[in-house]
């Protein structure tokens, strides 16, 4: 019987890792890790890898035009929307009006005593949620796409 127990176990645990990460849950370990490293000063560094191809296009060609320069777009992290960050907290929400394609989830948090709210669009291609595309919402607003175009939000 605790085999049957045991396989049971190993199999929910499976599927659990097979299944798809949903975009909150994606941008929920993204704030979980850069908490952890803010509370234990070390470092984390968001990764880049669930990036679209459009917008990985787009700061592959950021990269290109700034030549040895730092591209525009990729001078801060559009996670913390900065430099520098110190939060210990963040409340990640589905907004409404997602779609089977894509989403938008909200991040809001305080970081160097500013509040900020972020926007991430998800878009399911090839089966896997992708960011496409990043913004800040409050404050200096900017669209991540555009800055790496070095155009500025109207």
């Amino acid at each position: 019987m605790k085999w049957i127990a045991a396989l049971a176990l190993l199999a929910l645990a499976t599927a659990a890792q097979a299944a798809p990460q949903t975009p909150k849950a994606m941008v929920q370990d993204v704030y979980r890790r850069l908490i952890d490293a803010s509370v234990h000063d070390k470092g984390y560094e968001p990764p880049d890898s669930f990036y679209s191809p459009r917008l990985k296009r787009l700061a592959a060609d950021a990269r290109t035009a700034a030549g040895g320069d730092v591209p525009c777009g990729l001078d801060f992290d559009i996670w913390f929307d900065g430099q520098e960050y110190d939060m210990t907290h963040a409340d990640v929400a589905e907004l409404p009006g997602s779609t089977a394609t894509k989403q938008t989830i909200e991040a809001r948090f305080v970081s160097l005593k500013e509040a900020h709210d972020m926007r991430f669009t998800f878009r399911r291609i090839a089966g896997r949620w992708r960011l496409d595309d990043a913004e800040a919402v409050l404050g200096h607003r900017w669209v991540f796409s555009k800055l790496l175009q070095c155009k500025e939000v109207p």
